[in-house]
């Protein structure tokens, strides 16, 4: 079932059978019946009340056919039993579904102990790939029906304008950093980069800094002794040392600060860390840079002082 890419352009899920547009993205589904909702990451949405979910795990500037051989080949699934598998084109684009019988469970989603459906999907056409993924537990009922049926009514509206920051569930001011939003990962995760060119690459020579939200709690009375195991445990061709710590405070949230070194290839790099810590979840910031050191701290720690959230 594939909804005019035109109907109910409303951001959140709120009825049945409403095309759900994600934020700060061209994806765009019929929201399964039930109470699934946003998450604090932008790709995905979840019945809090049976823990299923569905979302967007990347997207790649690659054709489907080279995509599928890379994620979705019956080679690739390891000791999950294949119940199903399905090809199909519609308006131009390619869709592959994969059903899968979990036979080792993590308890991360909290259907532990329990039989687990899994969805694998790919979409795309000859220069864009959409991978997707769901799971719900194998006695859900009417349910499974629900997530295939949105799965296989997943679009992308190519001429929707969006600002990938919507996305987030988090906001920090870039003004006079020279950082621009490069990317959005998956889980609510962020790229700022201050180049263009490929991140990685020889030729990037660029400041760069990762936000992330981590959704367990961190170990605030440990902090700095988990700080110096770090330092203890890298290997001593990085040569990992300390430059500052600190604990701060960022827009009422408590914070904790590292500052540290490293040299690679004989390039000394400076590292930054800050951890905003909430009850049940923390923050993560951090940045790396070869350049200036006094000059890409000052980036950094205005970059994390700006953190809020919406």
């Amino acid at each position: 079932m594939v909804l005019n890419a035109e109907a109910n352009g409303q951001e959140g899920p709120t009825k049945p059978y409403e095309l759900y547009k994600f934020p700060g993205t061209r994806y765009a589904l019929v929201l399964p019946n039930g109470a699934f909702k946003k998450q604090s990451y932008g790709t995905v949405i979840k019945n809090e009340q049976t823990g299923s979910a569905i979302g967007v795990v990347t997207e790649v500037s690659g054709s489907f056919d080279s995509s599928a051989a890379l994620f979705l080949n019956e080679k690739r699934i390891g000791n999950d039993t294949l119940l199903s598998k399905s090809d199909y084109i519609e308006n131009g684009y390619k869709t592959r579904i994969f059903k899968l019988q979990k036979r080792e469970l993590s308890a991360s989603n909290g259907l532990q102990n329990t039989k687990q459906l899994q969805w694998m999907m790919l979409y795309g056409n000859d220069s864009l790939s959409i991978l997707l993924g769901a799971f719900c537990k194998d006695s859900a009922g009417s349910e499974k029906d629900e997530i295939e049926r949105a799965l296989r009514s997943f679009i992308y509206l190519n001429d929707r304008p969006i600002d990938k920051s919507d996305a987030l569930d988090f906001a920090v001011n870039t003004q006079n950093t020279g950082l621009f939003l490069a990317d959005i990962v998956w889980q609510n995760g962020a790229l700022y980069n201050t180049s263009k060119k490929p991140f990685g690459s020889s030729e990037n020579d660029s400041i760069s800094v990762l936000i992330l939200l981590m959704p367990f709690p961190d170990d605030w009375e440990n902090r700095k002794e988990l700080l110096q195991r770090k330092i203890d445990l890298t290997p001593v061709a990085d040569s990992l040392k300390l430059i500052d710590q600190r604990d701060w405070t960022i827009n009422g949230m408590q914070a904790f600060e590292a500052i540290t070194s490293n040299q690679k290839n004989g390039v000394v790099w400076v590292n930054y860390e800050t951890r905003i810590y909430l009850k049940e979840k923390h923050y993560l910031i951090q940045g790396s840079s070869k350049k200036d050191k006094e000059k890409s701290i000052a980036i950094f720690r205005k970059l994390a002082a700006s953190f809020k959230l919406k």
